[in-house]
């Protein structure tokens, strides 16, 4: 972990961003590891010291994955959207077509 940080989050009681924040041992001891380098650009840089490449914490494993089934249902009922207009438009004007379902009720 960057030294600045860690001083940052001894610090941290001075910082009001900090407050009440302490990393574990464990937390601590991390090096950077390539694997877990977010995917989203937006979040590949340091909020401390604007270092390019950062790792996602551990601690955010089950929220990536609920971010991901969420983007999964997305694109799924996207999909089902996008074949419901495309029928529309190449139906008879007055024909009456039914909106599709949406699928996670």
């Amino acid at each position: 972990m960057d030294q600045r940080v860690k001083d940052n989050f001894q610090n941290s009681e001075s910082d009001p961003l900090l407050k009440g924040v302490s990393l574990t041992q464990a937390q601590k001891e991390r090096t950077f590891s390539k694997s877990r380098v977010p995917v989203d650009s937006a979040n590949q840089v340091c909020v401390f010291c604007s270092h390019f490449t950062i790792n996602e914490p551990a601690e955010n494993d089950s929220l990536v994955g609920g971010n991901q089934t969420k983007i999964d249902a997305y694109h799924s009922i996207s999909a089902i959207w996008t074949k419901y207009e495309s029928i529309l438009a190449k139906a008879r004007p007055g024909v009456e077509i039914p909106k599709p379902k949406h699928p996670q009720t």
